[in-house]
């Protein structure tokens, strides 16, 4: 999670920069036109878009209260004339009269005749006036006014012996047997229902001299006789599929919309307009929406656009009746509403910007002035100065130009005199370098007479003496290689060894990986010289000083250890602070504050100790160069 914030805060950080620097490089005018555009185009674009998907969403959520309404008047239009055949199958059912004339055994033709005038004057008024005007669906008919088809499945053999193939008007009279095998009348036994809704099948016998087939769906139940419970065979009544067709066509909500009836297999019954393709694919799509549950809303594609599904699933059959809409009403009022934002949008604009032109040349023009001057002053300063007129920021400005300017004119004419005092102050300084180099000299004369006459130890000094002032000296540079510092404290602990006669031990301990780096010169030595004088030359066991050094990543770490006496925490505290530059802690003060003066405060050295327990000093100093320049970041 850090690094992720810490990767953004990057982002960010780069960002802003890139965009500083795109605008410190632009001219006044077109900064401020940058900011009329930013100014004015981001609330247009936040508000606009705002404004669209608040639109949007209005319209898809009215779109889909509109169309989940329409689907569920549809269903209740279909529901009601699917009801009025089930109130048509009731009235026959409970008909005693109907139930009397088909369980009576007839011999004679005659009789059979009457019986069967009878039947067809009691069921023919229920078939053909499929109307009613005081309903409220009145105004939804069926296609020319035709009304059901009857078939009576009849058990009477005397009834079925006659009327076996006979054809009249919108009845028909047939053979149980008929019904063997008959797929649609083993599910209709096996439904617990009263009665069962047939999906759609063909039928050609309904018309009377005609061969055109003509596609229904029915509503069959058993019929009994109320008085013995004898099953007097099956009714089914029949609806042209035609004419829920015509109801579907004639209650579609709008165009780019399609109503659709399935049955609870998922087949389609009947369909109206042309999102509806009757493919298996399309079927399949559809039933894996309307499958899970009595109502909803989903969707599919159609023809490779996206379209919207809205069920109901039918009191009165169980079936679903969809609507499918492919959302061109909603794409083409949001459309509307995008090219209304666009151009209030547009004109805002165009009216800020015109308005920003003309205010930014009236401000730029001043500020050319200015800069025209500022370029004149480059090239001589001595040239007369005319001023801008105005007291505001830009008149303001150029006073305060013009007063700078008279104080670089004056400072000019000081760093000049200063110039001439501090080369003075140069070649003093270039001849008092005569002297360490007079010392040097002098000491090599010295250390020639001792060896001649034999002094060894006045050799000795003098030579260890010679070789510490040469390497201190290092042809004035402040940085040294880490092996000239080295050779530096060697010499220096053979130095003080010899003259204060002290009974120690060194050893050097430092990575030879590091001597060719460079550090600040005498950072080691100050520090050794600590050790000698104030740990190890007033105590009474034999000394030891260790000098380590070795890299690690980008630095140079030096450790100086000795088995002194050690010093109190008080006293190393002393010695951190600037309290710490007194006579016998100044060697150490100094290096720290030369660490921090070169190389910055992240880097200095750090003193552990403890009375009686030695003292280690570790100094911490980035790789340099020659120059002093850090390297390897």
């Amino acid at each position: 999670m850090k690094d992720t914030l810490r990767f953004f805060k990057y982002i960010l950080t780069f960002l802003y920069k890139l965009l500083s620097n795109f605008l410190y490089d632009l001219e006044i005018r077109k900064k401020l036109y940058t900011i009329n555009i930013i100014i004015t185009l981001v609330p247009v674009i936040i508000l606009g878009t705002k404004l669209y998907l608040i639109s949007n969403q209005n319209l898809v959520e009215t779109e889909k209260s509109f169309l989940s309404s329409s689907v569920r008047q549809m269903r209740d239009i279909v529901d009601f004339y699917m009801e009025g055949v089930v109130n048509r199958s009731d009235i026959l059912f409970s008909d005693r009269n109907m139930q009397r004339i088909l369980s009576v055994k007839y011999n004679e033709y005659g009789d059979l005749l009457e019986m069967y005038t009878n039947f067809s004057q009691k069921v023919l008024p229920l078939l053909n006036e499929y109307k009613y005007s005081n309903l409220k669906y009145s105004s939804y008919s069926l296609k020319n006014g035709v009304g059901l088809f009857l078939t009576f499945y009849s058990n009477n053999n005397s009834i079925n012996s006659i009327f076996m193939n006979n054809n009249y008007d919108n009845i028909r009279i047939l053979n149980f047997k008929q019904l063997d095998g008959e797929q649609w009348y083993r599910r209709a036994k096996d439904s617990k229902s009263s009665f069962f809704w047939r999906p759609t099948y063909t039928e050609n016998k309904y018309v009377q001299n005609s061969d055109t087939p003509i596609k229904v769906i029915s509503l069959n139940r058993q019929f009994y006789n109320f008085d013995t419970m004898e099953n007097l065979g099956v009714i089914s009544l029949a609806i042209p599929l035609d004419s829920i067709g015509d109801i579907l066509h004639s209650i579609t909500p709008r165009e780019g919309c399609s109503a659709i009836l399935m049955d609870q297999e998922g087949s389609l019954v009947c369909s109206s307009g042309q999102l509806a393709d009757g493919s298996e694919a399309f079927r399949t799509a559809l039933n894996n929406i309307i499958q899970k549950g009595e109502k909803g809303v989903g969707h599919l594609k159609v023809n490779g656009a996206d379209a919207g599904v809205y069920y109901e699933t039918s009191v009165i059959s169980g079936w679903k009746m969809v609507l499918v809409d492919s959302g061109n009403t909603v794409e083409t009022k949001t459309n509307e509403i995008v090219v209304t934002t666009l151009t209030i949008s547009l004109l805002s604009f165009a009216g800020s910007l015109l308005i920003m032109l003309t205010l930014s040349k009236t401000i730029t023009k001043r500020l050319k002035h200015l800069t025209t001057k500022i370029h004149r002053i480059k090239k001589d300063t001595t040239l007369p100065l005319q001023e801008i007129r105005g007291n505001d920021e830009i008149g303001e400005l150029d006073q305060q130009f013009n007063e700078m300017l008279g104080r670089i004119n004056h400072l000019i004419e000081t760093e000049y005199k200063v110039k001439l005092y501090s080369q003075k102050i140069e070649y003093e300084l270039l001849q008092e370098q005569i002297n360490p180099h007079l010392l040097y000299n002098s000491l090599t004369a010295i250390r020639w007479i001792s060896k001649k006459c034999g002094n060894l130890d006045a050799y000795e000094i003098t030579e260890n003496l010679i070789g510490f002032y040469k390497a201190s000296l290092s042809k004035g540079n402040i940085f040294i290689k880490v092996s000239d510092e080295i050779y530096i404290i060697t010499a220096y602990i053979n130095l003080i060894r010899k003259i204060y006669k002290l009974d120690l031990d060194y050893r050097i301990d430092v990575d030879e990986n590091i001597c060719s780096y460079n550090c600040i010169k005498l950072i080691l030595q100050p520090v050794v010289e600590n050790s000698l004088l104030h740990g190890l030359r007033n105590s009474e066991k034999k000394g030891l000083i260790t000098v380590k050094g070795q890299k690690a990543e980008n630095l140079l770490i030096f450790e100086v250890n000795d088995n002194g006496d050690g010093m109190e925490q008080e006293t190393i505290d002393k010695i951190m602070s600037d309290s710490g530059k007194d006579r016998k802690s100044f060697g150490l003060y100094n290096v720290m504050k030369r660490i921090n003066l070169f190389c910055g405060d992240e880097y200095g050295l750090s003193i552990t100790s403890r009375p009686g327990m030695g003292t280690s000093v570790k100094i911490k100093i980035p790789c340099c160069d020659s120059d002093g320049n850090i390297t390897g970041l």
